[in-house]
């Protein structure tokens, strides 16, 4: 047999193991996270897992297309997705370029009611010079079951019951919820300072006599009561701390594991020597504050919520600020919906058109920015590792950096930037030196000045890592590391994060997942999403290496240092890209081999 057809052969067998070595790996992946799963009961999430697993093979066995082909219909793309972002920033246009001013999974801009869980914000373009209000309309979503109390997590039960006494709340805790709690609010008509305040609730256990409960108040007050199974009255008296808020918070504390039964809370004042009732509370409060950045803060109130619309108002003082932001948080257990929220000068001084600023972050047709930026990054690095023209490659790495800037993803501008202008560098470094060099050194100047004029002071800490973000990604990452310890061999539920971490960190706002792609598959998944990441990065970073060599590496190490900061990698967009791009180097590399047979 000639050497040749024999060379060719092994050529052949070689890159059907690379190819096969893809799905196995995959398949793999998914057995071990379906094992997790199954051993936590969580049936319904295996169609997720092995869906993401069908789009990465069949990605991976449908696109065969030519190098050419790939290069001109991405450069098309990235240039219209430039375009679209570019028009939505300066047109502010609607409907199908979606921002949210409350930022909310369960919103979108152009709904008359906003519904929102954990934080909104609103920016208004306008100064606070003088005194203002700011007016909104809200109401408790009805639909959930027992708001007579209100729940740290919606993984905590409540179900109302009846006896001959009358009705009592039965409460049952999850042991993996160990920071829970039920609370009610009080509102008073004075500051909290300095009054005396006795509280009665009756108790008992339906799990182990002899738990302990401890309540808390937002005065500072604590005590904690020990349980039986038969019904007691407990009660405890003190004299609130020092402070402004009119609000009283009452919290029952450490119940992970516990089931019981709890009626008859009620506050009591002392005035002139007798007790006045001040009756039963109530669940659900929201905070609403205005500030003109994260540290300065001008008013803030808590507000008692229904379940029908209400009219609530929130003084704002003067400040020299050029805008001004409106904030409410409620608890993540909770749903609230808004509308008609407004500010405006209390001497009636007209407010100046388009007064809305709405968050400029474009995510064009995709649900979220950071996907959007994501997608866009993979789009760019297929491209410039696709592209054989140099003049191509730069107009669209430059179509790819004015597109990610629209998103606001620091993260994936400075990956973007530095991953595709060493891809440029290294691909065709032998053609052009001086034209490439001067371009580059362009683009660079014209990426940090949009880039400091995007997001001020705030480009220089791209990973968000400062404390002076809304939620720390310090905070995120220790909160899912710890989760792991405690729960290794399964993790919690799917999509729970957010509950989890109010749970851990309740003076903070809601964060929906780990903000690192390996951290948060570990909280998920246990030791199994541990083991299943790092067999994914490892193999990534082998087959990329072994395919395309140091224009490989490039790519997949782009790919997996927004990971540090995201959860995408799996996420539909950048895994069909991820596809696309193993195809790109497994072509190239038999189209080499070939040529050198």
């Amino acid at each position: 047999m000639p050497a040749a057809l024999i060379n060719t052969m092994r050529i052949r067998q070689y890159f059907v193991y690379i190819s096969r070595s893809w799905i196995v790996v995959w398949l793999l992946i998914t057995v071990l996270l379906s094992i997790s799963l199954t051993i936590s009961a969580r049936y319904s999430l295996l169609w997720l897992v092995w869906g993401q697993a069908a789009v990465a093979i069949l990605g991976h066995l449908l696109f065969v297309f030519k190098r050419s082909w790939v290069a001109r219909s991405l450069f098309v793309l990235l240039l219209l997705l430039s375009a679209l972002s570019i028009y939505s920033w300066f047109f502010n246009a609607s409907g199908f370029y979606e921002t949210d001013h409350f930022w909310s999974s369960l919103s979108r801009l152009e709904l008359a009611t906003q519904s929102l869980q954990g934080r909104g914000s609103q920016t208004w373009q306008v100064k606070p010079e003088k005194d203002m209000t700011w007016t909104f309309e809200a109401k408790l979503d009805s639909s959930p079951d027992a708001w007579d109390w209100l729940r740290s997590s919606p993984t905590i039960t409540l179900e109302t019951l009846k006896d001959r006494v009358g009705v009592f709340t039965h409460v049952t805790v999850p042991a993996e919820q160990t920071s829970s709690s039920v609370k009610r609010f009080f509102t008073l008509d004075e500051p909290l300072a300095n009054r005396t305040f006795k509280l009665h609730v009756g108790l008992r256990t339906t799990s182990q006599s002899g738990a302990d409960i401890q309540l808390a108040t937002s005065s500072g007050h604590t005590a904690a009561f020990q349980l039986t199974t038969e019904w007691r009255l407990f009660q405890t008296e003190w004299t609130a701390a020092a402070g402004d808020s009119s609000l009283l918070e009452v919290r029952l504390e450490k119940l992970a594991g516990l089931e019981f039964d709890l009626r008859e809370l009620r506050l009591f004042e002392l005035v002139d020597n007798n007790w006045v009732d001040l009756g039963t509370g109530t669940s659900a409060a929201t905070r609403a504050i205005a500030r003109v950045s994260e540290e300065d803060v001008l008013s803030f109130d808590d507000f008692m919520l229904s379940t029908q619309w209400q009219t609530y108002t929130l003084a704002i003082p003067e400040s020299s600020a050029p805008r001004l932001n409106t904030t409410l948080l409620v608890d993540p257990a909770m749903r609230l919906d808004v509308r008609n929220s407004q500010v405006s000068y209390l001497d009636d001084t007209p407010l100046p058109p388009n007064l809305l600023l709405r968050d400029t972050r474009q995510r064009l047709w995709f649900s979220n920015e950071n996907f959007t930026a994501h997608t866009v990054t993979a789009i760019g690095l297929v491209f410039l590792l696709a592209t054989q023209s140099l003049w191509a490659s730069i107009v669209g790495y430059l179509a790819l950096l004015l597109t990610i800037l629209m998103t606001g993803s620091r993260t994936a501008l400075l990956v973007s930037a530095l991953g595709g202008g060493l891809l440029i560098t290294l691909l065709f470094r032998r053609k052009q030196k001086m034209q490439l060099y001067y371009g580059l050194l362009f683009f660079v100047a014209v990426f940090l000045l949009t880039s400091f004029i995007r997001f001020g002071t705030s480009s220089f800490d791209m990973l968000g890592l400062n404390t002076r973000q809304v939620v720390s990604r310090f905070d995120t990452w220790g909160t899912a590391w710890d989760a792991f310890l405690e729960h290794p061999l399964t993790g919690l539920p799917l999509k729970d994060f957010s509950s989890y971490f109010a749970s851990e960190h309740p003076d903070l706002p809601a964060t929906f997942h780990a903000h690192n792609f390996w951290l948060d598959w570990s909280f998920r998944f246990g030791v199994f999403g541990l083991l299943a990441s790092l067999i994914l990065s490892a193999y990534l970073v082998f087959a990329f290496w072994k395919l395309g060599r140091w224009a490989g590496i490039i790519v997949i190490l782009s790919f997996l240092v927004l990971q540090l900061l995201d959860v995408t990698l799996v996420y539909s967009g950048v895994l069909l890209c991820l596809s696309l791009t193993f195809n790109l180097l497994l072509s190239q590399k038999k189209s080499l081999q070939q040529t050198s047979v």
